[in-house]
């Protein structure tokens, strides 16, 4: 029965200035419900619907005004379950004692409260307030005073004027712990963690040890240190914070709670998993005396702490746990769902329920997919499980297919070097032992102890033994953005980027190009614009995504390529690639998009003859602007295009391909591309786009503004120092299955 009290906004008139006092005195009030205790002071009432979710006992508000004689203000309280409201008598304060103001306005509501809970026994406890006499209390501004304080909260003031203000007070008022307080808490703000230590030392120089504001500077300082990850000083201060708050009896609050988990946290980053359980179970605790059940703070402790239970043995109230997380799983972000489930899947596993563990892994896997993390680390350590889960469940060729998916996907990305890889190959070893493979057998099992470190390498049993990754702890992983690369595929479109420099090299190199240099193009949308041929699940998905139904697609119609970089200014073979898409799918725009230096020397030095080529081409259009600038106000600027008597393709509604092979892909640094990925992901947005990035094939479907590699291209095309159209034994293209199945 410890109430809730929040404190709402309070209505006053339009005189002028009258909001400054407001939000000053307002403040200093709600600094003075955080020094209570027997109470839990929720703030500002900011957002309605969390204030909804808080189930405040109390909401403060009132009526407030002022004049030349000094200010008057009407408490008004209210009973929000027992939808009761009460205004308590009209305070009035002078100009010259304005500084006592807001301890009479909490008075006031404190004298109201403990009068309706006497007559009514709304609730069961009133909050206790302890403030010493006017005369003795150093936190009691003067009027002059009060008038350089509320001059810090005039939005007009910047950060360092505020700073010097409250610097001024300081001066007069040394012995007051909340000007320090404030003083350093804005230091700390603006400066960041680094001064934490400095800001801490500054506090117990001035003896205010023993002040109310301690544990509240001491866990502003620890969360910045946590921030940062800097643990050891996160765990120094967020126990300072504690031990404060427990001396002083504040331990009814949500930021006591999130203390205790935040602890618990840190000690598990140490290997203290025992220690860890204690923290998560009292903060636990405190969560659920509070009522804060629907909190998102006590559901992520509620994940820890579940997490811990299942490290540690008790799987079965760990399980009664993970379910109760599920009904309240939604409020988290897509990706921590997708976590969430894959641990709920791994326990599931190590209790056997072999068919609930894959139900639990194809959730995860859904969630993924849906924002497009699919090459995200977190995914193969799925693809793990998973393979394990379906050997366990004796389908094997199933199980084969998921632990060959993650060795394939070696080709094009940079994953051997992790233990999920190494097991992998460990788990095929078995597979192929199960089925009498002697030869494969030993294969793969050389393979994994080839790459693993001495120490690490496991026998192999004549029982299976599969490994598996154990569960991944919350915040292990950043919340992926929406439209960027995950680390692997960053690295993978890095290692083509800033490879040569565009000016430094002659303009025949720049133009260089030849016959069916990138034809694995050509061959891959072929089998995607082929209405009776599927091929792979992969493919099939695929051309279901880019392709809308209720719209021909037949010879590239409804289809806008973008060739980026094509080698306009080649004499012998103007952008011949280009030409050849133009050729074999003579009803999609095809659109060079070429540098303006490029088209310019194009227009002077290739010959007539091999323009008109180019031009007899009724679906080509070229434009000259820069690959890596704004996208959206290139292609809409009239002037930009070489063919006034050819219409600018329409983008709406149409399916989007781009290639920047040997062009941006390689003469461009990261710096640039990132943002050119970003900038076609948010204008083509409502488009579904392939882009052909040197010999990465990346898709983004519509309404999305994530690309995802989903495969690659043959190496023929990309031999830079001589002109060759060996695939080295390759398939034109390679797709990646598990990017492009939801399941």
């Amino acid at each position: 029965m410890i109430p809730k009290i929040s404190l709402s906004p309070w209505r006053y008139s339009s005189v002028k200035g009258i909001d400054l006092h407001n939000d000053t005195l307002s403040h200093l009030v709600s600094l003075e419900f955080q020094k209570m205790s027997s109470l839990v002071f929720l703030g500002f009432e900011i957002e309605k619907a969390d204030f909804e979710s808080t189930f405040a006992d109390i909401a403060l508000g009132g009526d407030f005004d002022v004049d030349r004689f000094g200010i008057t203000f009407q408490a008004e309280i209210k009973f929000p379950k027992h939808f009761k409201s009460y205004s308590g008598q009209k305070l009035r304060v002078s100009w010259d004692e304005i500084g006592k103001a807001p301890i009479q306005i909490t008075e006031s509501y404190l004298s109201l409260i403990r009068e309706k809970i006497r007559l009514n026994r709304y609730l069961l406890l009133n909050p206790k307030y302890e403030s010493l006499p006017f005369d003795i209390n150093p936190e009691i501004l003067s009027s002059s005073e009060y008038l350089i304080y509320k001059s810090a909260f005039d939005k007009s003031v910047t950060e360092l004027q505020q700073q010097a203000l409250m610097n001024q007070l300081i001066s007069a008022k040394p012995k007051s712990p909340f000007l320090r307080f404030e003083s350093l808490l804005s230091s700390l703000k603006w400066k960041g963690s680094s001064v934490g230590k400095d800001v801490w030392k500054v506090w117990t120089e001035n003896k205010f040890m023993s002040s109310d504001y301690t544990y509240l500077l001491s866990y502003e300082i620890a969360k910045g240190y946590y921030s940062e990850k800097q643990n050891d000083l996160a765990f120094e201060f967020f126990q300072l914070s504690r031990k404060e708050r427990e001396n002083q009896g504040k331990v009814f609050h949500e930021e006591y709670a999130e203390t205790l988990s935040l602890i618990g946290r840190i000690l598990i980053s140490l290997g203290k998993s025992e220690e860890a359980l204690f923290y998560f179970t009292s903060a636990k605790e405190m969560y659920e005396t509070l009522a804060y059940e629907r909190k998102s703070n006590y559901l992520v402790n509620q994940i820890h702490y579940s997490l811990l239970l299942a490290q540690l043995g008790q799987r079965e109230i760990a399980l009664n746990e993970f379910y109760k997380l599920e009904k309240s799983i939604s409020q988290f972000h897509d990706f921590d769902q997708a976590l969430f489930y894959y641990n709920f899947s791994r326990l599931q596993f190590s209790l056997s329920s072999f068919e609930a563990s894959l139900h639990f892994a194809n959730l995860s896997k859904k969630k993924l997919f849906q924002i497009g993390q699919t090459n995200h680390e977190l995914s193969f350590h799925l693809i793990l499980l998973s393979g394990a889960i379906n050997f366990s469940m004796g389908n094997y060729n199933q199980a084969q297919f998921y632990f060959e998916e993650i060795i394939n996907a070696k080709a094009f990305l940079p994953i051997e070097d992790n233990l999920y890889y190494r097991n992998a190959l460990l788990n095929l070893a078995y597979i192929y032992q199960i089925k009498g493979s002697v030869d494969e057998t030993e294969s793969y099992y050389k393979q994994y102890t080839r790459l693993s470190p001495y120490s690490g390498i496991l026998p192999l049993e004549s029982k299976p033994n599969l490994q598996i990754t154990n569960y991944i702890q919350f915040g292990t992983f950043e919340i992926p953005k929406n439209d960027a690369f995950t680390t692997y595929e960053e690295s993978v479109i890095k290692s083509s980027t800033g490879r040569y420099i565009f000016n430094g090299q002659d303009e025949e190199i720049r133009a260089r190009t030849y016959q069916d240099r990138l034809e694995d193009t050509n061959e891959f949308l072929r089998d995607l614009l082929h209405i009776d041929f599927f091929g792979t699940q992969a493919l099939a998905y695929l051309k279901n995504s880019l392709f809308p139904p209720n719209k021909s697609y037949v010879k590239g119609e409804n289809v806008v390529f973008i060739d980026i970089g094509p080698a306009l200014n080649n004499v012998d073979a103007p952008g011949i690639t280009s030409q050849s898409v133009a050729y074999h799918f003579p009803k999609m725009n095809v659109i060079l998009w070429e540098l303006p230096t490029e088209v310019e020397l194009f227009l002077k030095k290739v010959p007539n003859d091999k323009k008109e080529q180019l031009y007899s081409f009724g679906n080509i259009r070229i434009i000259s602007a820069d690959g890596v600038g704004n996208f959206l106000e290139s292609y809409e600027d009239t002037n930009r295009w070489l063919f006034r008597n050819r219409n600018i393709p329409k983008l709406k509604d149409k399916t989007i391909i781009i290639r920047a092979a040997n062009s941006i892909d390689i003469y461009e640094t990261f710096n640039k591309i990132q943002p050119h990925f970003k900038d076609i992901g948010a204008t083509l947005m409502d488009n579904p786009v392939l882009y052909f990035f040197n010999r990465s094939i990346l898709f983004k479907p519509i309404g999305s503004t994530k690309f995802t590699i989903i495969g690659y291209q043959s190496v023929r095309g990309f031999h830079h120092n001589f002109q060759s159209l060996d695939r080295n034994g390759e398939p034109p293209y390679t797709l990646a299955k598990y990017t492009l199945n939801e399941y």
